[in-house]
C-alpha cells in the first residue's frame, strides 16, 4: 500500500501537466481540438444558379474549422443576403462578387451566434485568407500574383482599347446613317411650310379677273362671286387656322439625370432628376434585371451597397404612376455620363 501512494502524486501531476498542454493546444488552434493544432483553410467560389441566370451563387469550402456551421458574406462589412448553412449559397448579382478585395466570409458555430469563430478575407485567386496565414500564403503567391497581374493588365488593356475602337466606328456609322435618312427622307414638318407658300401664290394668280368680252353686267356678276368666294375662302381659312390653334401640343419627350449619393458606409443612394413625368410617380431600379431594393417615389433615393452603381451599363429605371401601380410610365438605360437614355 506504501509503495502505491508513492506512485500516485507523480502520475497525478502528469495527468494535469497533460490537460495544460491539451489546453493550449486547443487556443492555439483556434478552439478546435480536431484540427490537430493546423491553421484553418478554404477556397471561395462564383457560379450561375443556371445557365443564363442573370445571379450567381457564392459558396465556400473550408477544412481545418470543423466546428463552424453557418457563414456569413460580407462586403465592405455590410452583410449580402442571409446567414446560410456552410454547405449551402449566398445567392446574388455577378456584379457583388467582382471585387474580392472588398469580401469577407464570417463562420460562426451556430445559426444564431452573435460573435463569429473565425473571418477570412477573399483572395482573387479563389483561396480564403484566415488570419495568421497571410505572410505564407503571399510568400507561395508573390511570384504568380505578379506575373498574374501583368497579363490580367496587359489583357484588359487590349480589351479596353478594342472596345474603344470598336465604340468609335459604330458611333461613326450610326452619324452617317442618321445624315443619310434626314438627307434622302426629310421631315414633313420641314416641306410643309415650302408648300403652304406655293399654293398660297397659285391661289392668289387663280383669282385674278379673266381677259377678253362680257358685259359689265356679266363682270359684275363674276366679279361679285369671286368676291363671295374670296371671302368664303378667307373664313374657311380663318377656322381652320383657329381650329389648329385650339389643338393641344404634343408632350415633350421625358429627360433626365441619375447620380449616386454617399450614405452611411458601405452603403449609398442611387438618385434621379427627371422632366417631362409625372411629380407623383415612382420607380424601380434593376441592376442586371434583377430589383434592387424596393419601388420609391421620384424624390427618394434606392439604397444598397455602392458597389451595385458601380457598372452603369447594367442599370435601368422603371417609371410607375403609383406606389401599387402596375402601370408603366416609361423606362430608361443609364449611361456613362450619368444621363437617363428613355427608351421608346
Amino acid at each position: 500500500m506504501v509503495k502505491r501512494k508513492k506512485w500516485f502524486v507523480p502520475v497525478l501531476i502528469l495527468i494535469i501537466l497533460a490537460f495544460a498542454a491539451g489546453g493550449v493546444i486547443y487556443l492555439i488552434s483556434g478552439g478546435s481540438f480536431s484540427s490537430g493544432g493546423k491553421q484553418p483553410s478554404g477556397t471561395w467560389s462564383v457560379k450561375e444558379s443556371f445557365p443564363g441566370s442573370p445571379v450567381s451563387d457564392f459558396t465556400v469550402t473550408v477544412q481545418n474549422l470543423k466546428s463552424a456551421t453557418h457563414f456569413e458574406l460580407r462586403i465592405d462589412g455590410f452583410p449580402i443576403g442571409e446567414r446560410v448553412p456552410i454547405d449551402d449559397y449566398v445567392r446574388g448579382l455577378p456584379i457583388i462578387f467582382s471585387k474580392p478585395e472588398r469580401m469577407e466570409v464570417w463562420f460562426f458555430d451556430c445559426e444564431d451566434a452573435d460573435e463569429p469563430i473565425a473571418i477570412a478575407r477573399c483572395h482573387h485567386s479563389g483561396a480564403l485568407v484566415f488570419p495568421g496565414t497571410e505572410g505564407a500564403f503571399d510568400e507561395n503567391n508573390a511570384a504568380a500574383n505578379v506575373s498574374n497581374g501583368d497579363s490580367d493588365n496587359d489583357n484588359n488593356g487590349v480589351q479596353n482599347e478594342e472596345e474603344e475602337d470598336e465604340k468609335g466606328l459604330l458611333n461613326n456609322l450610326k452619324q452617317w446613317l442618321d445624315r443619310t435618312i434626314n438627307r434622302l427622307f426629310p421631315k414633313p414638318d420641314q416641306e410643309k411650310p415650302e408648300k403652304e407658300i406655293t399654293n398660297g401664290e397659285e391661289e392668289v394668280g387663280n383669282t385674278a379677273p379673266p381677259v377678253g368680252g362680257g358685259s359689265d353686267d356679266d363682270n359684275s356678276a363674276e366679279s361679285g362671286s369671286t368676291g363671295d368666294n374670296s371671302t368664303g375662302d378667307s373664313s374657311n381659312e380663318g377656322n381652320e387656322e383657329s381650329g389648329s390653334a385650339e389643338k393641344d401640343p404634343p408632350a415633350a419627350a421625358p429627360a433626365g439625370r441619375w447620380y449616386v449619393e454617399p450614405d452611411t458606409p458601405p452603403t449609398a443612394l442611387f438618385k434621379i432628376s427627371v422632366d417631362n413625368i409625372d411629380p407623383g410617380a415612382y420607380y424601380e431600379l434593376y441592376a442586371s434585371g434583377i430589383l434592387v431594393g424596393k419601388r420609391v417615389p421620384l424624390g427618394e433615393g434606392v439604397c444598397s451597397i455602392s458597389l451595385m452603381f458601380s457598372e452603369p451599363s447594367a442599370l435601368k429605371v422603371k417609371f410607375f404612376a403609383g406606389k401599387n401601380s402596375a402601370s408603366l410610365l416609361a423606362e430608361a438605360e443609364c449611361t456613362e455620363d450619368g444621363e437617363l437614355k428613355f427608351i421608346e
